[in-house]
């Protein structure tokens, strides 16, 4: 009888846990799990995008499914890189870069569970630039990655009135043989930074496929071209001068600073009599085909001493169209090919200063003459003399150099080399040929 009792009574009590699991929905047997307090296990996200491929700039919308949908539903998102892309806490997607990310969502309550969706991002077709500017005009850098354009040109501009303001950041591209002209009262004002620099480039990468940026505006006060990099010109000049990424014309005045010419069929940089350069310099004119720059023999100064870099051309020189050269004037170390352009001389009326290590190669039947008024200063060192030879090492490839009567307090020729020269008799009253005549 006591057996009989104790198991009635043990069944009479199994019976009550039952009766009060059914009521509080515990299992005695199999207690609930405190990661899933809804009683059913997260097995799986499934996550979404509204589209898989998203131009920049721009939002796209994720969703995450979790299953099973009596689980929990929250999720916390993350992105792969939020360099390209960033996610907030509602699951939208905020484009930054081109390229590829991964975002993911995570269970909150089993955070061991996960879904992800990866979406491009690519270029937003660029605006285009399909009528010439005929007032004040501003591209802007609405497009954040500087591997996409901001505008294509698509016609040739040739501005007369008004300034054109290139926002920091902003990348063109002009189609074939197009270019920028700026003349009249017309300015540019292109001022990149250095963490975000502007780019006037080919909507193809080649030597030659436009024409290039053109200053021609001597009403303009100052145009500025700083943290800017202008590249693939040349062909044929916009502004029928010599082919070069960026030209600027008599009296022009032009802040030029932390700018890169590069990649010219022709020069990176053309400067005509009278071109006005100012700033601090550090341009970079290199992988030119025809060199660094084509000047004007006053205009040569313009080029930095010690801040441009002008190496790394196809030929490294400094193309220099002869003229008077008044006041004075310091040209930089560098390499310079003095032309034969007409009758004109490399005449010298003011004071000429040349920089230890420059060299100046005379282009055929050309004279170098220090005029009475003038004066020429030229201090190398042994180990870095200055140099004025023939373009070609020919003996009597040009005339030579002669002082006509020149008694300037500042002339000097130290540790200069004088060569390949003589072919006429120069200087007033001279009968012979030399490579330097000294002449009253």
């Amino acid at each position: 009888m006591a057996q009989r009792h104790a198991l009635h009574s043990n069944v009479l009590l199994l019976a009550s846990a039952l009766l009060v699991a059914a009521c509080t929905g515990s299992d005695p047997v199999n207690p609930p799990d405190p990661t899933d307090p809804g009683g059913s296990t997260v097995a799986g996200i499934v996550v979404a995008a509204a589209a898989n491929t998203v131009d920049l700039p721009g939002t796209v919308q994720v969703t995450a499914t979790i299953s099973p949908s009596t689980a929990p539903q929250s999720v916390t998102w993350s992105s792969s890189d939020p360099a390209i892309a960033t996610v907030s806490s509602a699951g939208l997607v905020t484009t930054l870069l081109t390229g590829s990310v991964v975002i993911t969502a995570t269970s909150t309550v089993n955070p061991a569970v996960s879904g992800s969706v990866t979406i491009g991002i690519e270029c937003p077709t660029p605006r285009a630039v399909t009528s010439n500017i005929s007032a004040n005009a501003t591209w802007e850098n609405w497009v954040p990655d500087p591997v996409c354009f901001d505008y294509v040109v698509q016609t040739s501009l040739s501005i007369s009135t008004g300034t054109l303001t290139v926002e920091p950041g902003t990348i063109v591209g002009f189609e074939k043989e197009l270019g920028l002209r700026v003349t009249s009262a017309a300015g540019l004002v292109a001022a990149g930074t250095e963490a975000e620099p502007i780019v006037l480039t080919g909507t193809t990468a080649e030597r030659g496929f436009w024409k290039g940026v053109s200053l021609e505006g001597r009403s303009f006060s100052e145009n500025v071209v700083t943290h800017t990099t202008i590249q693939y010109t040349g062909g044929a000049s916009i502004s029928q001068r010599e082919d070069a990424n960026l030209m600027i014309s008599a009296d022009v005045t032009v802040r030029l600073e932390h700018s890169t010419l590069r990649h010219a069929e022709g020069y990176g940089l053309f400067l005509g009599s009278g071109a006005n350069v100012v700033g601090g310099g550090n341009n970079r004119m290199t992988s030119n085909s025809l060199g660094a720059a084509y000047v004007a023999a006053s205009e040569a100064e313009h080029l930095k001493p010690g801040g441009d870099l002008l190496l790394g051309n196809d030929v490294d020189v400094v193309t220099v169209d002869p003229n008077r050269l008044d006041n004075e004037h310091v040209w930089p170390s560098a390499t310079y090919r003095v032309l034969r352009t007409g009758p004109q001389e490399l005449n010298v009326f003011g004071l000429l200063t040349l920089s230890p290590g420059t060299e100046i190669r005379i282009v055929g039947d050309q004279a170098v003459l220090v005029w009475n008024t003038g004066g020429l200063n030229a201090v190398g060192t042994a180990s870095n003399p200055i140099r004025i030879t023939g373009d070609e090492a020919v003996p009597g490839h040009w005339r030579g150099m002669a002082f006509v009567g020149s008694e300037h307090a500042s002339n000097a020729l130290e540790h200069v080399i004088i060569e390949y020269g003589g072919s006429t008799a120069i200087g007033a009253g001279a009968s012979h040929r030399a490579n330097l005549t000294l002449g009253q």
